[in-house]
């Protein structure tokens, strides 16, 4: 599925209209007048922005240390505030925003990405996205709270642009001089950097301007993620700007920094666009309703469609957001599980259930109140607010009640993170209102607005008389008949919009008929004719329009209701907010439950990943026997396990599993295991799948390196790495060199880090051992035959983990598992066997080629010998057919 924007989602409605934002760019522009622009002795320190659906990415420039940051992180709306005075917060105050003109429509967002700080009166409604309640964007901020900012045209956000612009413009100097430093110590061929001034140049011809595009993106990959379109746009943009400001005077535009680096660590857990998908958290799929129309796409088989069990819309989008943020705060993370322990109790069963129903009950009550801010509430709203409310209600008294008399203390804090989340008053009162104001029943049943009788005496009295209109027409009509027999059969009829008027049928009517002078003709159709009368006049005077009456009077009483209900805009996101977590607690708690599930030790201070009996979620699902379940050890002493087995051996599954199991520790969730104990991690960053594309420049052995290149640069002593047979798309020899030194690396930094290889060559040469460098060396267990008249397809894999290093990969006794001709398999158990023993290989078996031949050339001059196949008797042609079977038999035989 696919969520839409998160601030057009909710913002829209709150946005400033034309004259506020103009007010607010007289308001820059007074600023800029009165200050000037940065002084020079200033050092520029530009911000640029780029929301796109639900990610933020952020380019910051500090031109005093020459350095590029760089930050893409989830946002929904709700919390969209919280995020950007965060990345702000970690880095020097900018003195300089940057952003498109569709964050400079968006009033809220753009009111906080030029707020300079965050005052404590409008946090709360700023993490809302929504002014404070009785001012306008432009009132909570004065000019000494704005930081400049500068609308930059759409063309400087286009994607192709942009790439192209970071590929052949942007100079990275600690990149250069590390590239230039390989060069010479390795005495390597010498290339072109990634920036070449003569690969860019007109006179070196356009294959090697293409050729220097490519290589500048190979290096940059590893510093930027061309994968995320919001990022490459948010450097895009502020490239464009420092082009015409900065770096005007430089030859050819070239944009020289001194290196590009990431935001520090946040509260949340940055897990890659890549390690989401690998890890299988999300998958997203085609939908195979035509009614879901061209586009439409699904959730399909993944850790998310799994463990999401909530009976509400914003239940799901919350397990959504929190699968995009895991935690990194320890007491966050054991307030989510006590609240699954707490709902995982055997004596809450049935208020389980119950709560289970009540959350279906509850509606998008979020794009409700965004409709309302907008004027675009549909009827039915009301009923689905009232419905939601009333169930928030019962939630609450079911959570304030046995489930709080059951979890006791232990469970008092998630009750009380939840209960202050609700208001109760504000929920019991927008009931009253509603139930007061609208008659629901008849709401729902002509989708338009009723009101309740007796609420308002001018609405009764107009609805009393409409109902009364169908006598006053027939005693009214009696009256014109009489007075005007000649026009034959009429009627008084009242039109919306038009009033009362006589309707005179043509059928009827004398064929030269004159009507009465104060007949005023209005207009005709095919069968009748309508004319304005003196009593229409009177009846129109007296009457007056009675079915707009009552429309705009409904109409005015629902938007009273509705300027009523927005009052408490701020009171109901946050209650359904914690109605939404816990919903996501009680999913959690079910999955947990039905699936096995145990309550991780969850741990700051110690860099560890223990689990006892271990399992991958998914797989164990799909697989056809039961699941063999695996141990983990990895610890500060010993941070790094290499893993070595057969394909098919599960060496890939269980680094997975390994994954999950932390990723669903830092959600808050319980873990596929018997026991687990977990470090926080503050990344996962992964080596495993290369998805090829024709958008990007790179070959599979290309996107490798540069996702290898991004870990290196990325890990931290508290990061969890998982790479997957890095080095197999290369020669042998390279490849066994550029995973050692990874590693090597990886060991220095002392990040958690499994990897699986084929690579043998690093143990049995001594490259890498147990114990160096932190090293575990760990291998799958496979059971092969050893009598060699032994079936060799019956080769089990045991799928279990044990001590050692793998002997061999036992390529031939999977592919002869996946079903490979035997031909094929003895021939290549023939070339194994002439490598192992340092033989050259022989040509296939000539003696049955030879005799093979042999029939078919003798075959054939029959064949051709005999011109008269066509006249053929059918003796000679079935003597021929046995002259082919018997040749087949010798060159099977």
């Amino acid at each position: 599925m696919s969520l839409q924007p998160s601030w057009d989602r909710r913002d829209e409605g709150a946005q400033m209209d034309r004259s506020q934002r103009i007010e607010m760019r007289q308001q820059q522009s007074h600023l800029e007048k009165q200050n000037g622009p940065p002084p020079s002795d200033d050092a520029m320190r530009a911000l640029c922005v780029v929301e796109e659906k639900t990610s933020i990415s952020f380019a910051y420039f500090d031109e005093l240390t020459g350095t590029l940051i760089l930050e893409t992180s989830a946002c929904f709306g709700f919390d969209t505030g919280e995020v950007i005075d965060s990345f702000k917060n970690s880095v020097e105050t900018p003195n300089l925003i940057l952003v498109s003109t569709r964050i400079a429509d968006n009033g809220p967002l753009l009111e906080i990405i030029v707020r300079a700080s965050s005052t404590s009166s409008n946090a709360t409604a700023s993490a809302s996205g929504l002014p404070p309640p009785g001012t306008s964007s432009t009132e909570s901020l004065d000019e000494s709270d704005m930081i400049p900012y500068k609308v930059l045209k759409t063309s400087n956000f286009d994607l192709g642009v942009c790439q192209q612009l970071i590929t052949t413009k942007l100079h990275v100097k600690e990149q250069s001089r590390d590239q230039e430093a390989a060069r010479v110590s390795s005495n390597a061929v010498s290339f072109p950097t990634h920036f070449d001034e003569k690969a860019n140049s007109t006179a070196a011809g356009s294959y090697r301007i293409v050729m220097g595009q490519e290589r500048s993106f190979h290096s940059l990959a590893t510093l930027i993620d061309f994968n995320s379109s919001s990022e490459v746009r948010a450097v895009g943009g502020l490239m464009s700007y420092l082009q015409s400001t900065l770096f005007r005077l430089t030859e050819n535009n070239i944009v020289t920094i001194n290196r590009v680096t990431n935001s520090p660590p946040s509260s949340y857990l940055r897990v890659t666009p890549l390690a989401l998908r690998a890890l299988h958290i999300f998958n997203e799929e085609q939908h195979p309703l035509i009614a879901k129309g061209t586009g439409g796409t699904k959730e399909g088989f993944s850790l998310y469609s799994l463990l999401n069990r909530c009976s509400s819309k914003l239940g799901s989008r919350c397990m959504r957001q929190w699968m995009l943020r895991p935690l990194t705060s320890v007491q966050s993370i054991k307030l989510r599980q006590s609240g699954i322990e707490l709902l995982m109790m055997v004596e809450l069963g049935s208020i389980v259930q119950q709560l289970s129903i009540f959350f279906s009950k509850i509606s998008d009550i979020p794009n409700i109140m965004t409709r309302m801010q907008k004027c675009q509430t549909v009827p039915v709203d009301f009923v689905s607010l009232k419905n939601s409310v009333d169930a928030a209600i019962q939630v609450h008294g079911i959570i304030n009640g046995d489930v709080k008399r059951a979890g006791g203390r232990t469970s008092e804090a998630f009750i009380s993170h939840i209960t202050n989340l609700i208001n109760p008053r504000c929920l019991i009162e927008i009931s009253r209102r509603i139930e007061a104001t609208i008659d629901l029943e008849m709401t729902k049943q002509t989708k338009e607005i009723c009101i309740n009788d007796g609420f308002s005496a001018d609405l009764d009295n107009a609805k009393m008389r409409f109902d009364e209109l169908d006598d006053v027409l027939s005693r009214v009509g009696v009256t014109v008949a009489q007075r005007a027999r000649q026009l034959g059969q009429l009627q008084v009829i009242f039109l919306p919009q038009v009033g009362f008027l006589v309707c005179v049928q043509k059928a009827t009517a004398p064929s030269s008929f004159v009507p009465p002078n104060d007949f005023e003709f209005t207009f005709e159709e095919a069968e009748c004719m309508y004319f304005k009368s003196t009593e229409m006049f009177v009846l129109d005077d007296q009457e007056g329009d009675l079915d707009a009456l009552i429309k705009d009077t409904e109409s005015f009483l629902a938007a009273e209701l509705e300027e009523d209900i927005i009052e408490y805009d701020l009171s109901l996101r946050n209650t359904f907010r914690g109605l939404s977590e816990l919903d996501c607690i009680l999913s959690l708690s079910i999955a947990a439950a039905e699936l096995n599930f145990c309550k991780p030790e969850v741990v700051d201070d110690e860099r560890v990943i223990l689990i006892e009996n271990g399992r991958s979620p998914l797989q164990e699902i799909v697989t056809e026997h039961k699941y063999i379940p695996n141990d983990t050890a990895v610890t500060a002493e010993h941070p790094i396990a290499m893993i070595t087995g057969s394909n098919y051996s599960g060496k890939s599954c269980y680094m997975n599993q390994v994954g999950v199991i932390l990723f669903l520790a830092q959600i808050g969730s319980y873990v596929p295991a018997t026991k687990a104990k977990v470090g926080i991690a503050d990344k996962i960053l992964v080596r495993i799948t290369s998805v090829e594309t024709c958008s990007l420049p790179q070959s599979t052995f290309q996107i490798d390196l540069s996702q290898m290149g991004s870990i290196l640069r990325q890990a931290t002593n508290k990061s969890l790495v998982l790479i997957d047979e890095f080095g197999k798309g290369t020669s042998p020899a390279s490849g066994i060199a550029l995973l050692a030194a990874a590693i090597e690396q990886l060991s220095i930094t002392r990040c958690r880090t499994m990897c699986t290889t084929h690579l043998l060559e690093l143990f049995s040469l001594g490259i890498l051992k147990q114990d160096r460098g932190g090293i575990n060396l760990f291998k799958m267990g496979v059971h092969i035959p050893e009598d060699k008249d032994e079936d060799a397809g019956n080769a089990v894999p045991l799928f279990k983990l044990e001590k050692g290093v793998a002997s061999s990969s036992d390529g031939l006794v999977c592919a002869k598992m996946a079903g490979l001709r035997p031909d094929v398999l003895g021939r290549s158990e023939e070339l194994l066997d002439a490598i192992k023993a340092g033989k050259s290989v022989s040509r296939l078996d000539s003696v049955s080629h030879t005799v093979q031949d042999e029939g078919t050339i003798s075959l054939l001059t029959e064949f051709l010998e005999n011109e008269a196949w066509a006249s053929a008797s059918e003796e000679d042609i079935h003597s021929f057919i046995k002259m082919v079977e018997g040749a087949v038999l010798v060159g099977g035989g």
